[in-house]
């Protein structure tokens, strides 16, 4: 089972950074999942490979949801149950 301390791969990286980025430039708010795909794929990952490939660590915790995001839906990251 992977630890919170372990860093996040190269891929998740990308994918926090895009996500964070992209908050940033908005005074807060969130990027749509179109956005980040764009993005993404523009550096050679594909994001839903990315996403699936987060670690989960007991109780199904995990640094997003459990399901993709809606395509045009917000994205809204925390740790939290799913």
């Amino acid at each position: 089972m992977p630890s919170l301390l372990d860093p996040p791969s190269e891929e998740a990286l990308t994918l926090f950074r895009t996500v964070l980025y992209a908050r940033a430039a908005t005074d807060g708010g969130w990027p749509v999942w179109q956005y980040v795909v764009l993005k993404l794929d523009a550096e050679g990952l594909d994001a839903y490979d990315v996403l699936r490939g987060l670690p989960t660590w007991g109780y199904n915790y995990r640094p997003c949801g459990s399901r993709e995001p809606a395509r045009g839906a917000p994205l809204r990251w925390s740790m939290k149950y799913s």
